[in-house]
């Protein structure tokens, strides 16, 4: 017996190691704000000190004097991603692109926790710091769900809103409650497992997640694969982005009588094909917010801005042209890219939402 409880002491003892080791080999130290900014922010990148350690760092171009856009992006990504929308709207709009806390270049002071409703405060000390009087705001997956948020508290402050491939409704899909019932996500949410997961290198995790969300596979290469996991790296990062994913069933989410309570007009855009958010979300937006218009882009998954950039923003040009004659000059000039593409007249909350290919 004594040499039974020696060998299973040693067995023990070696997987303790093994794991102890394993942690150790996968650990991954933070990268300092200094070599991201150096590696990564480019010439465009402006800073907004917020006060209270939250600096935002945002990229601003296009007409001085034009109507103002504000893009707000998605969990895991950053200003990048809006890069074509950014080319495609200058010429027409002041466009400004920001990243949220816990993203890109940003840094939010210790202990901050994001929330749709604490990130929409964020774009509003943003706002006020910028003396943004009014602006459309557009808001793509988890930014989706900060601006829906943002026009229920601010709607005084907003031209319009447009909800892309955009989040906030209870996720019950099997395999999302599979994903949240997991041992994985039950460890992230005891401090002990949070704190072990935290630090680990979640490349692999990061590459799968970017090729859910394209559905064009060859846009998720090393190197975009390298700046998000490098950036999702500074300090305080992964802290309030593993926080997000702990705390998210306990979030408040869409309803139809919060959204029925939504005066701005919205333009709500999806893809069909969208893995992370599905399409039917897009459809209870448009059933419940006063004054929707729903586009549903064939064959297009979660990331309508970089796949289908030239058409999707035509496609907002017109939307903001609709809104009022002090907005746009003219309506945009439709391409043979987006020659298929009508937008929707208001369908609001009884109307079925369209489909346009």
């Amino acid at each position: 017996m004594k040499l039974l409880l020696r060998i299973l002491g040693w067995a023990l003892a070696i997987v303790l190691a093994v794991a102890v080791g394993g942690w150790f080999a996968l650990k991954r130290p933070d990268v300092p704000y200094e070599t991201l900014e150096q590696k990564y922010a480019g010439a465009d990148s402006r800073y907004a000190d917020l006060g209270e350690g939250m600096r935002i760092r945002y990229v601003e171009t296009g007409k001085a004097d034009g109507p103002t856009i504000v893009l707000v992006h998605g969990f895991g990504v950053a200003i990048d991603t809006w890069r074509p929308w950014m080319a495609a709207l200058a010429p027409d709009f002041r466009v400004i692109a920001l990243d949220l806390p816990g993203h890109g270049l940003t840094r939010a002071p210790e202990g901050f926790k994001a929330t749709p409703q604490s990130l929409a405060a964020v774009i509003e000390r943003f706002a006020a710091k910028q003396k943004l009087e009014r602006f459309t705001l557009v808001g793509q997956s988890l930014g989706g769900f900060a601006a829906w948020e943002y026009a229920l508290a601010h709607p005084e402050r907003l031209d319009g809103l447009v909800l892309l491939s955009a989040s906030g409704w209870p996720d019950e899909r099997p395999e999302t409650r599979q994903r949240r019932d997991s041992l994985l996500m039950r460890a992230m949410r005891t401090d002990i497992g949070f704190r072990l997961l935290r630090d680990l290198d979640k490349r692999a995790m990061l590459r799968d997640g970017l090729i859910q969300s394209y559905e064009n596979d060859a846009l998720v290469t090393d190197a975009v694969v390298e700046r998000y996991s490098e950036m999702a790296r500074a300090p305080g990062h992964r802290h309030i982005t593993m926080g997000m994913l702990a705390d998210w069933d306990r979030w408040t989410f869409a309803t139809p009588q919060r959204l029925a309570a939504l005066r701005v007009p919205t333009l709500i855009m999806h893809g069909d094909k969208d893995l992370l958010v599905p399409v039917e979300d897009a459809r209870r937006f448009d059933q419940t917010i006063p004054d929707s218009r729903l586009i549903v882009y064939q064959n297009a998954g979660h990331m309508l801005n970089e796949e289908l950039a030239a058409r999707s923003a035509a496609d907002l040009k017109a939307f903001i042209g609709e809104l009022g004659p002090d907005l746009a000059e003219a309506p945009p000039a439709r391409t043979s890219e987006i020659s298929e593409s009508v937008l929707p007249p208001p369908s609001g909350p009884t109307d079925p939402s369209l489909i346009f290919e």
